[in-house]
């Protein structure tokens, strides 16, 4: 796949797509938040 954004390696659904500065260059760059608990058990 040719894609910029390719989330098909791991088997989580998207919940939520932001797109902010978030390395403060002044463009904004999408942060893809994964429908998934992480954590320990």
């Amino acid at each position: 796949m040719e894609a910029d954004c390719d989330v098909s390696g791991p088997d989580f659904a998207i919940k939520l797509i932001v797109a902010a500065d978030v390395d403060g260059d002044g463009r904004d760059e999408l942060v893809l938040i994964p429908d998934a608990v992480f954590g320990r058990k």
